[in-house]
Order: structure tokens, then C-alpha cells, then sequence
């Protein structure tokens, strides 16, 4: 495009903008300024209008199906089911076994357990990075009947009593609301509300 060509099309653009911006559709649009711009000489400007356009669906395609990227730790997801850990001690010597901690506390529902399970790893035995394998562990040792999805039991009491922070799967944490519940409230009185 020759300097001149170039100059005048420059000195049209406002006039073009004022034209196109007229119409609401985006479609029109488009079609107005190729048509003004093919009438001032400017080639293939429909051609090219098609190229951006077909560019631009590609780019918007490609940023929906790539996968967002998340800020911080990754959430572990556990798969398959839960495992017994050998590893775990629930009758440490020198220490309160789980059994008599939980005949201490005496929850009354898996919600209960849980929070004085995850307290008594944390707190008594000072277990780092606690899981469902041992909370799993725990019902195992205590002879009680564990949910058969331990996952979204321990999803569902976290966020229905707040007692449990599940953020990171892979290191269940007792909240201050949590260990208030199992310092205080536990054992339960009759009539003493949860």
C-alpha cells in the first residue's frame, strides 16, 4: 500500500469508526467496515477480517479446553479404598491408648469420632500429615463399623459441624472450634447441646 493510499485511509478511519460503530451487531460491524474499506481500495479486507476472526475463535477454543492452572497446593484427591497403616501405634506405651481416649470422650456419632479420632492423632500421639488411612486405622481399632465412603463422611463433617479442616485431604487438621468440642463439650452431659 502506497504512502498515499495509506494517508488517505488513515484520514478516513474516523468517519469509517463513526459509520460502523452505528450498528449494534457485531456481524454488520464487520461487514460495514468491509465494505468501506473495500470501497476506499484497502484488498482483500474481507479475507483478511475472516483470518482475525477464525484466529480469534481458535485462541478462545484453545483457552477453554487448557486446564486452569490453581494457585497454592494442588487438593490431593485419594483414590480406591481406604488402607489399614501398620505403621500407626493406637496403643503407645507411656501414653493413652485410643481405646481409653474414646471411653473417656465417648462420642456418640461418626461425627464425634472423627474429631476425637483426628484430635487424638494430632494432639496425643502428634501424628503429622493425618489421612483417611488413619481415621480408618482408628475405626478398625476401635471395632467400629467405618463409613463406606470415609471420604465424604469426613467431607460431610467438616462442613456440617466445622470441627475437622479437610482443606488438604492428605493432612486433616482439627479446627479451634473442633478441639474446643472435644476439650469441653466431651463427653456430653444430658441435655448439654453440641
Amino acid at each position: 500500500m502506497s504512502e498515499t493510499k495509506l494517508g488517505e485511509l488513515l484520514d478516513a478511519m474516523p468517519n469509517i469508526a463513526k459509520v460502523v460503530n452505528t450498528f449494534t451487531s457485531d456481524a454488520v460491524q464487520q461487514k460495514a467496515f468491509a465494505i468501506l474499506m473495500n470501497a476506499l481500495g484497502a484488498e482483500d479486507v474481507d479475507e483478511q477480517a475472516e483470518e482475525t476472526r477464525s484466529q480469534a475463535r481458535a485462541k478462545g477454543t484453545a483457552k477453554r479446553a487448557a486446564p486452569k492452572e490453581k494457585s497454592g497446593k494442588p487438593r490431593k484427591t485419594p483414590v480406591g479404598p481406604p488402607r489399614l497403616r501398620a505403621d500407626l501405634n493406637l496403643r503407645p506405651k507411656g501414653k493413652k491408648s485410643l481405646r481409653d481416649f474414646i471411653g473417656e470422650k465417648k462420642p456418640q456419632t461418626n461425627e464425634e469420632r472423627f474429631a476425637v479420632i483426628i484430635f487424638y492423632l494430632e494432639k496425643e500421639l502428634k501424628e503429622k500429615g493425618v489421612d483417611r488411612d488413619h481415621v480408618y486405622t482408628a475405626f478398625k481399632e476401635l471395632g467400629v463399623r467405618a463409613p463406606v465412603d470415609i471420604d465424604a463422611a469426613i467431607r460431610m463433617a467438616a462442613s456440617r459441624k466445622g470441627w475437622i479442616n479437610n482443606s488438604d485431604t492428605a493432612d486433616l487438621k482439627m479446627t479451634v472450634h473442633g478441639e474446643n468440642f472435644v476439650e469441653h463439650d466431651l463427653p456430653a452431659t444430658d441435655g448439654a447441646k453440641k
